[in-house]
């Protein structure tokens, strides 16, 4: 027995099926006669719409990309005829504009071709059967399982290696590719034409697609006490505080909307812990600046990664982390200290400050599921090219690449970004000021990096030093 259909008299439940694929077409229509149902064909969707004005169906399922009218135009004629008809569109990586567009005249029902039988059963028993003991629930917020990723993220044009989705709505996400597809550079240029600028994996899959599995993988496996409502709220308020506090003028605008991505994204599976939501909301609490300067060396962090190309979407995701995270141990500072400028702090107050990082690295190391580059770049934030850093003072040739990526942007948000620390500088203000105040103290090519971010030309010696990731 399959299907509610074997119980429920399925046969006198008629499907008409619309695809210009005579194969496919004959493969659906052979699985569905199988489970019983009456079965009537269509080619295309005028010879469809010719049928649905002379004969009752109890269901529409219909390709979404066909010659002539399309499966959307089919769905929209049959709205003004059958309005109560439901309608079940086929749809694959090669529609997702029109997949969205569909979404917004109102389709609810989906397919993925190619889709198992289970997955057609399943959604026909959803709109055939909506009170046969599973009533249709109402949709639910969906937007905390799922990771949002950049589709430039996809330029290699290799196969993919995890169920894609796209978002249509916070309640309703539909799979568009399957783990394994092929997926070539010239669909996803046709999708950035089209203005298609994001794609959605599942949490479990994004931290598998992050390599980082081994270390990662328990924060969306295990219970949270964190309620559902706190994490929507803290990653709405982390969006506000990214548009509102870190757009900067002059900064290259697709280069942070991408890092806005991964800096969200980052955030919000990092909230599936409560450990480290804690950790999240305590930055927030704890002094006035303090959450948005992590977001924002976050954000600048991953943008100078991205633009001396490294690639690897799991380093990438530490250098995310790294940045968020690397002025946890302030949590144990004064707040009365982190409210001062450094020039009013006492000798034992400066002493105590720069105890920080090594404090925040003692607390994530607690923690198992923190990478231990992210450690690193928690300890090593302060240090710097000269040696002159601190806690340890630590040579150039030492200090992690991570962490001389995230000691640029620190230094960059401390100037720009409101704060007890900052001078209220312009972008060109501070990076001037960096480019000639002890400039060696930075990474050659990331302080390059940041400058060609915000369009200034590059006047710095040619570094002989290759970090990267």
């Amino acid at each position: 027995m399959t299907l509610e259909a074997k119980t429920t008299d399925s046969a006198k439940k008629h499907v008409l099926v619309v695809d210009d694929d005579d194969v496919f077409r004959g493969a659906l229509c052979q699985t569905l006669k199988l489970e019983g149902f009456q079965l009537t064909q269509a080619t295309h969707g005028n010879l469809a719409k010719d049928v649905l004005a002379v004969q009752d169906f109890d269901i529409v399922i219909s390709d979404i990309n066909m010659p002539g009218i399309s499966g959307i135009e089919l769905m929209r004629y049959t709205k003004t005829i059958k309005p109560n008809l439901p309608f079940i569109l086929m749809t694959g990586f090669s529609e997702l504009k029109e997949t969205k567009e569909a979404y917004e005249l109102g389709a609810r029902g989906f397919l993925a071709k190619p889709f198992k039988k289970e997955d057609l059963l399943a959604v026909i028993k959803e709109w055939l059967y909506p009170k046969s003991g599973q009533l249709k629930k109402e949709e639910e917020d969906q937007d905390l399982n799922y990771c949002k990723l950049a589709i430039d993220d996809f330029v290699s044009g290799n196969k993919v290696q995890f169920d894609i989705y796209i978002r249509l709505s916070a309640k309703k996400y539909i799979k568009v590719a399957h783990s394994g597809d092929d997926l070539p550079i010239e669909r996803i240029n046709s999708y950035k034409a089209k203005n298609i600028q994001y794609l959605y994996m599942e949490k479990v899959d994004f931290t598998k697609y992050l390599s980082l599995n081994l270390t990662l993988l328990p924060l969306v496996t295990a219970k949270s006490d964190i309620s559902l409502e706190k994490k929507r709220n803290f990653l709405k308020h982390t969006s506000d505080v990214i548009m509102e506090q870190l757009y900067l003028q002059g900064v290259d605008e697709e280069g942070f909307q991408n890092a806005k991505i991964v800096v969200e994204s980052t955030t919000s599976l990092l909230t599936e812990s409560s450990d480290m939501m804690n950790i999240l909301s305590m930055l927030d609490s704890h002094a006035d600046h303090l959450y948005s300067h992590a977001l924002g060396v976050s954000a600048y962090s991953v943008m100078i990664a991205k633009e001396v190309q490294w690639h690897s979407a799991a380093n990438i995701f530490k250098v995310a982390m790294g940045g968020l995270m690397h002025d946890i141990g302030k949590k144990e500072i004064p707040r009365e200290i982190l409210d001062k400028q450094r020039k009013d702090m006492t000798a034992k107050e400066i002493q105590l400050y720069e105890t920080h990082p090594q404090r925040g690295m003692e607390i994530l190391s607690q923690i198992p599921t923190v990478p231990s580059d992210v450690l690193q770049i928690v300890m090593q934030h302060h240090e710097n090219c000269m040696g002159l850093g601190f806690p340890l003072k630590l040579s150039k040739r030492i200090i992690h690449p991570m962490a001389k990526v995230v000691s640029v942007a620190n230094e960059f948000c401390s100037l720009v970004l409101k704060g007890p620390q900052s001078m209220g500088l312009s972008p060109t203000g501070a990076i001037l000021r960096m480019t000639t105040v002890q400039p060696d103290k930075f990474e050659r090519q990331f302080l390059s990096a940041l400058m060609r971010i915000f369009k200034i030309p590059d006047t710095l010696p040619k570094s002989k030093d290759k970090n990267g990731a």
